[in-house]
């Protein structure tokens, strides 16, 4: 996973983001991502990935206030449980030729 390197710089961050997350490096995110905000949109697509209802919920807000999210501010509040969060993971790399929003429908309707 970590020699990817996709054409689409959203789906990059996604993956990046993703990746340090499960790997449990939230010092990659904050050296890499400190100064950078994401769209809301992308904050969301990693919050379903990883499982994570704060960092959907921190994504709805910002959405609502202006459409960024800070990630490191985000992780701030983040709990996550990589086990649980590994099998949706997995099912996004299987399905990785799809868009985003053919990956969440896929994932939601199993």
């Amino acid at each position: 996973m970590t020699k990817l390197k996709f054409h689409n710089d959203d789906i990059n961050t996604i993956f990046n983001i993703s990746r340090f997350i499960f790997d449990e490096k939230y010092d990659k995110i904050t050296d890499i991502y400190n100064e950078k905000n994401i769209s809301s949109e992308l904050a969301m697509v990693i919050g379903c990935i990883t499982e994570s209802q704060k960092l959907i919920n921190n994504a709805i807000k910002s959405e609502q206030k202006g459409g960024t999210v800070n990630m490191c501010k985000a992780l701030e509040e983040l709990d996550l449980d990589a086990d649980f969060a590994k099998p949706l993971y997995d099912f996004v790399l299987k399905h990785i030729d799809l868009s985003e929003t053919d990956i969440i429908q896929k994932y939601l309707e199993m």
